[in-house]
């Protein structure tokens, strides 16, 4: 051996030019501020460029070090522990530790505490929670299997694994139990999959908040949680901060003084939609999670899959749920008649090219989308009277008859109480019709009408300009609603999929900088049967 260094010597010293080295004390990277795993890797990576081959002696298993994106030195490395042998080929670990002198329990739990926290908190589902009088070994990740295999603790056999001792099934629990009351060190990775958790129920409350706050106004907390859930956050509330409070009414939050089980309880059983996660997925989420955060509650051993498990859920109900109250596009557009189901789609897909169509704006877009476009469909259904056929020119409708049917039309869905007209100081003007979000945003529909304009090339020439101008300083998507008041029209251009479409503005590069819906609104029209051919 040309050389044998610890891990911290290693990472200390320049580059040797010897060809073959053993570093030791590998664990020593689980202790607060020593060497990262990253630094490993480069050295390790440089020294095999070099030509050198690299020995990594560790007493600590894989599964006991953290999982760093891009840091798989310990997982590329080829895995060798000494030589293991089946109880019926050798005298036995419990034999050869007695023969030193040793009791078996306590060179056990010895190894156990090597092990680490991990493999014990695997270790203790396996032993005491499967409730299986055989210890089946299938159950548990291939790395605890790898750590058990290198201590020596168990050994393959023909059918699976076995414990490499005698009298395994009372010596493990025994051992197991002492050594997991007494680990006392978070795990390496408990700051971040607390954040995690805390990230996920987060998501989850403040969607849920905004959705009950767009349904509910300043009710919303009792229509959401109940009189009795109500009762229990205002019961904790009171003990623990609002104490001159007298009803939940009062408390900022409600949601904060309920647990993640609770929570999910309140959006199972309110009447505010899935919040754009299917039901499916909820009850994935309660399987996965809950288990987590009761672990982390209850000062429990964490498993190397809670990291995973922690980050997927954070990550997903981040991009998923919106904060703006907006019902997702999941909720409504199945339920949706077929056309307006199909057409609902096709402008989703189409607006897909903005990279602006994300997170909230997608939702909250296509929530101002879905209600455009059912206000299409009703107008052409029950023909008002601003779209009715007119012959005098004192009866040619306005602008302002399809902009306040419009609000009036959002102010009796789901966006109620979001949108104001005739704004002005937006983009340097006034602008129609405006719908506001909680966040911030707002989305501009600009109302025309045109006596003369059929294609929808026209239209764009004409209108986009304006409504494009209205989007300069808040998220680039928006929509043009026009009064078509030409007359001898097909009946085939009235159809609602001919009526609604995206279109696009982009820069030199092609790149989709802007997107509009229009959306026609078909005037001057004779009754069905006042038609002729």
């Amino acid at each position: 051996m040309d050389d044998v260094l610890s891990v911290t010597e290693y990472l200390a010293q320049p580059e040797l030019d010897t060809a073959l080295r053993l570093v030791t004390d590998l664990e020593a990277l689980l202790e607060p501020d020593a060497p990262t795993l990253g630094q490993l890797r480069e050295r390790v990576n440089a020294d095999r460029d070099a030509g050198s081959r690299v020995i990594l002696l560790s007493r600590a298993p894989r599964i006991a070090f953290p999982t760093v994106p891009g840091s798989q030195v310990l997982l590329d490395a080829k895995l060798l522990a000494p030589p293991c042998y089946s109880v019926g080929d050798h005298d036995g670990f419990g034999a050869e530790v007695a023969s030193e002198g040793v009791p078996i329990d306590i060179v056990l739990a010895e190894a156990l505490r090597e092990l680490g926290e991990v493999a014990c908190a695997e270790l203790d589902a396996l032993v005491f929670q499967d409730g299986r009088e055989e210890h089946d070994f299938r159950s548990i990740g291939e790395p605890v299997r790898d750590a058990l295999l290198s201590s020596g603790l168990l050994v393959p056999e023909t059918n699976g694994h076995s414990w490499n001792f005698a009298d395994a099934a009372t010596l493990v629990p025994a051992a197991l139990a002492d050594v997991i009351a007494g680990m006392r060190r978070p795990h390496i990775e408990l700051g971040q999959i607390s954040a995690h958790c805390w990230t996920a129920e987060r998501a989850l409350k403040q969607a849920l908040r905004a959705r009950a706050k767009a349904l509910w106004g300043k009710a919303w907390a009792i229509e959401l949680l109940g009189n009795e859930r109500a009762d229990e956050a205002f019961a904790r509330a009171s003990v623990a901060a609002y104490a001159s409070a007298e009803s939940v009414v009062e408390l900022r939050d409600p949601l904060e003084w309920l647990s993640l089980a609770e929570t999910l309880d309140v959006l199972e059983n309110a009447d505010v939609g899935n919040l754009g996660v299917n039901q499916a997925m909820w009850a994935v989420m309660r399987s996965e999670l809950l288990p987590v955060k009761d672990r982390l509650e209850r000062s429990q051993l964490i498993r190397k899959s809670d990291v995973d498990v922690a980050l997927k859920w954070a990550r997903l109900l981040t991009q998923k749920l919106t904060m703006s109250g907006s019902r997702s596009h999941a909720d409504y557009i199945p339920t949706a008649p077929r056309t307006q189901r199909e057409l609902l789609d096709k402008l989703k897909n189409e607006l897909g090219e903005n990279s602006a169509f994300a997170g909230d704006a997608e939702k909250d877009f296509m929530s101002l989308i879905h209600s455009t476009v059912r206000f299409v469909a009703h107008v052409s259904d029950v023909r008002p009277s601003y779209t009715a056929q007119w012959a005098k020119d004192e009866d040619v409708p306005l602008e302002r008859e399809v902009q306040d049917a419009f609000k009036a039309f959002l102010d009796s869905s789901d966006l109620a109480g979001r949108s104001a007209v005739e704004v002005s100081s937006i983009g340097g003007g006034r602008a129609d019709v405006v719908l506001y979000f909680n966040d911030g945003t707002r989305y501009v529909t600009e109302v025309k009408r045109d006596f003369k304009r059929t294609t929808r090339t026209d239209l764009e020439t004409a209108y986009l300009p304006q409504t494009v101008s209205y989007q300069t300083t808040n998220v680039p998507l928006g929509q043009l609603l026009v009064l078509d008041l030409t007359d001898r029209r097909q009946a085939s251009s009235e159809r609602l999929d001919q009526s609604i479409w995206v279109t696009h503005s982009r820069d030199a590069d092609g790149v989709v900088i802007s997107s509009n819906v229009i959306a026609v609104v078909r005037g001057n029209r004779p009754t069905p049967s006042g038609r002729k051919a």
